[in-house]
């Protein structure tokens, strides 16, 4: 297949190059503009894979279904400018259709995501989308993806705007409403269950985390319920626990899942293995729980504490990437380029080097507005960590620095 062929990332900066002359030559052959979208898509090139994909779902009547994915591809990559066109053109392009209703809802996720993933998150901005939420459930009332926007919006409810209250009883109703199909109501209980450990009761959280596995066993849902059952043993510091867990989960069919649980089970393995009292596997995943329920504050004023506790130990740089982030979360940009910048330098060669030498460059180009430094870390990474997960990405942010991309229009 091209994908083994072409291995090199230049190879497919090439072929793009070669099949762009290609379509001038011959503009009515699809065949070449399938394989620019496909080439377009291997370097995360979204808007010009939009652009291709447009042109060819017009000329062959597609429905829309090739840009779905397209839109869905650029969100879960966190290109959410080119995701948001794709997701309004299936919404003005298919009005009549319930391509169009999908891509309504998406687009909103869409916007959730980049707000969310905005730092320091901006709470009205929030606000703002609940009111997209409530206006898309007035339209569609009897379109079972009306159900699945009450679940969106209650977890954002839940989740950011404090009003946990107020989530756990829309939730509780969608799992009581007879229309609402299996896959759904399990949606909802491990939301309901992720509220709930949010507002510290983890008995009800393992209930419902139960209940979705035992109901939905071998499917994805199942899979992350139990994954969520690790997680939460985890928090808890009951290890054993979670690696049994873990060890089933390893051999789910769903490969992100099992994926995460193999990762999961290396680091609780790394971090328990010469330490009997696992005291500093307990303190940082203990800091995890507090940061997933918003206790943001409490763990900046101690993070120094800790580190310096567990100076010279095998987590010390995890707890410097912990403290890095939260100061990103926090607006605190300056700050936590430094922090990045200190893991490259005291651990060059440890497991997450490359990870911070990538969040530092993305603060330079996202925040600080300092693309020239944001390219030297990009061209850093691709020379010192060739064999980094971060290497496509750095390689397409570098290019996008250099004016590479076309705009979508």
């Amino acid at each position: 297949s091209l994908q083994v062929t072409l291995t090199k990332p230049e190879d497919i900066e090439n072929l793009e190059s070669l099949l762009f002359q290609k379509i001038q030559q011959e503009p009515e052959n699809p065949v070449y503009i399938e394989l620019l979208i496909w080439a377009n898509l291997q370097t995360k090139n979204f808007s010009s894979a939009f652009i291709q994909a447009r042109a060819l779902d017009r000329r062959m009547l597609k429905g829309g279904v090739p840009l779905m994915d397209i839109g869905k591809m650029a969100l879960a990559n966190k290109d959410y400018k080119t995701a948001d066109k794709v997701f309004g053109y299936l919404v003005h392009t298919y009005a009549t259709s319930n391509i169009s209703v999908q891509a309504e809802l998406w687009q909103i996720t869409n916007k959730e995501e980049e707000v969310k993933n905005t730092y320091p998150v901006n709470k009205e901005a929030l606000l703002q989308l609940t009111k997209l939420y409530i206006k898309f459930i007035k339209r569609h009332p009897k379109n079972p993806l009306a159900y699945k926007a009450n679940l969106q919006l209650a977890l954002m409810q839940g989740y950011y705007l404090n009003e946990k209250e107020k989530a756990i009883e829309s939730l509780q109703k969608l799992i009581e409403n007879p229309r609402v199909n299996s896959q759904l109501k399990s949606e909802a209980k491990l939301t309901l269950a992720d509220i709930y450990l949010l507002n510290e009761e983890p008995w009800e959280s393992t209930l419902l985390y139960a209940q979705v596995d035992k109901t939905m066993k071998e499917t994805p849902l199942g899979y992350t319920a139990k994954l969520k059952r690790a997680k939460l043993a985890y928090y808890q510091g009951e290890f054993e626990l979670a690696q049994a867990i873990l060890d089933i989960l390893k051999l789910a069919t769903s490969r992100e899942i099992s994926n995460d649980a193999l990762d999961l089970s290396i680091f609780i393995k790394e971090n328990t293995l010469f330490d009997s009292t696992h005291a500093a596997l307990k303190t940082y995943a203990s800091i995890e729980l507090l940061l997933y329920q918003h206790k943001n504050t409490q763990v900046l004023s101690s993070i120094d504490t800790v580190i310096n506790y567990f100076k010279g130990q095998s987590l010390e740089d995890n707890f410097m990437l912990l403290k890095a982030t939260e100061l990103k979360k926090s607006g605190k940009f300056e700050e936590a380029a430094i922090s990045y910048g200190q893991i490259v330098k005291n651990f060059p060669v440890g497991i997450l080097a490359d990870k911070a030498l990538f969040l530092q460059a993305d603060i330079f180009q996202s925040y600080l507005n300092q693309p020239d430094k944001a390219q030297e870390l990009y061209v850093r990474l691709l020379k010192e960590y060739p064999g980094s997960v971060y290497v496509a990405e750095s390689r397409k942010q570098f290019r996008i620095l250099r004016g590479d991309f076309e705009p979508t229009s």
